[in-house]
């Protein structure tokens, strides 16, 4: 596919979701599919299950000041939480009953800078009981401090789900976000690829929810006053997307820390063709595609 430069960019397309043909691309690789819409088996799809669902609102996380919320999607709850896990692994069985041998793992982490109030959290009693060093977080939000107790209740939630999975016979990738907000959410990327076989990166430029890198950087410089990438205005940020350059240097980090076990997933829009040459920059050769 060309970039707007009229540069090509070499990079396969391994996989999508959606419709590829609403981009105008063709159906090539693996289709990843909401695990709720798999109700049989579907020879070259691969199931996709959001990690921290809650099946109640009770189950959601719980900020400083003592706010119990959801997440994301307004559909996420706290990883440590015995509803999510147990909801997880459910949902885990299904598929495998299904005859899948794959599925992948979508949003296990804390609340993102996307999240607003919510991002500083959790301090329910599952993740103050297991990380007492929390206590401390709830007066001020140490980015540092919170990031490294998250990582570690992220990376026992998904060993937990990982040996589950293996148990039933069914392998695991896991979906993460770009390395700047990964780690503060909880998501190591090398603590990951202890516990599944790849790391399939979201590097969207421009879109209008979680996840999304334009949202997201906005976000953290909003909440915290950082802005790592000399952006300048938030609401620009926002509004135009993140700079190509700053998708290539994400992609650069997600190489560096995930290596041939990491592949960008990459927003299908007008600018896709700019965004694949982004990555080819920093030398992955395949990408999935996300059709909105």
């Amino acid at each position: 596919r060309e970039g707007n430069n009229g540069g090509v960019a070499e990079v396969k397309i391994a996989g999508y979701y959606g419709d590829p043909a609403r981009a105008g691309l063709p159906r090539a690789g693996v289709a990843y599919i909401d695990e709720r819409r798999a109700t049989a088996y579907m020879p070259g799809a691969v199931p996709v299950l959001w990690a921290p669902e809650a099946p109640s609102a009770e189950a959601g996380v719980v900020t400083a000041d003592g706010k119990r919320g959801l997440f994301a999607f307004n559909n996420s709850g706290c990883p440590r939480n015995p509803q999510v896990a147990g909801h997880l692994k459910r949902r885990l069985a299904r598929v495998r009953a299904l005859g899948y041998g794959k599925a992948v793992l979508d949003e296990l982490n804390y609340p993102t800078p996307h999240d607003g109030e919510l991002f500083h959290s959790c301090f329910c009693e599952y993740c103050t009981s297991e990380e007492p060093g929390l206590e401390a977080l709830r007066l001020k939000l140490d980015l540092g401090g919170l990031a490294a107790a998250r990582a570690r209740l992220v990376e026992r939630a998904l060993k937990e789900a990982a040996d589950y999975a293996e148990a039933l016979g069914l392998r695991l990738e896991a979906v993460v976000h770009p390395p700047i907000i990964a780690k503060l959410a909880g998501q190591d990327y090398r603590a990951f690829l202890k516990h599944v076989d790849k790391l399939q990166v979201m590097l969207y430029h421009k879109c209008p929810g979680a996840g999304c890198l334009n949202k997201e950087y906005a976000m953290l410089m909003r909440l915290t006053g950082e802005d790592p990438y000399g952006l300048g205005d938030p609401d620009k940020v926002e509004r135009e997307g993140v700079p190509m350059w700053v998708l290539e240097r994400e992609a650069e980090e997600a190489r560096r820390l995930g290596g041939d076990r990491a592949v960008p997933v990459l927003w299908a829009d007008e600018r896709l063709g700019q965004a694949m040459e982004a990555v080819a920059g920093a030398g992955f050769d395949e990408a999935v595609v996300f059709v909105p």
